[in-house]
């Protein structure tokens, strides 16, 4: 209402040229804003379990085969650390995601509105109200 009064009312949109309720001038499938946010953090999470990995070296020789494990470094651990924080943000980057497409409609559409429900006078429930 014009004075910030809400009426909880049940209806449906309906399509004033075809009849149905599927009323859209346009679909914005999103597909970068919609998986985008997922790639991006199942890439920077996969980054860091690679990165805080120590590295190794194998060394064939005469009948043996040896692997060397490389001495932890400083870079190591920040690599370790840096792991971490990418597994918690990818999470929170999916999370902000939209789901699913985004339905427009153009200005100067003709709709049709289906009340499911009888709508209340307001204005007859607010003089009431009033006059008590």
């Amino acid at each position: 209402m014009q004075d910030g009064t809400e009426v909880p009312i049940s209806a449906y949109a309906v399509d004033g040229a075809k009849g149905s309720i599927a009323v859209k001038s346009g679909v914005d499938k999103r597909w970068l804003e919609r998986y985008g946010p997922r790639l991006a953090g199942a890439f920077i999470s996969g980054l860091g379990q690679t990165m805080s990995r120590p590295s190794q070296e194998i060394v064939v020789g005469n009948n043996t085969t040896t692997i060397v494990d490389r001495q932890t470094e400083l870079k190591d651990a920040l690599y370790a650390g840096a792991g971490r924080v990418g597994e918690q943000l990818a999470s929170e980057i999916e999370d902000m995601a939209p789901s699913g497409p985004l339905v427009k409609l153009g200005s100067g559409y003709t709709i049709g509105i289906l009340f499911m429900q009888g709508v209340p006078n307001v204005a007859v429930t607010r003089n009431t109200v009033a006059t008590r």
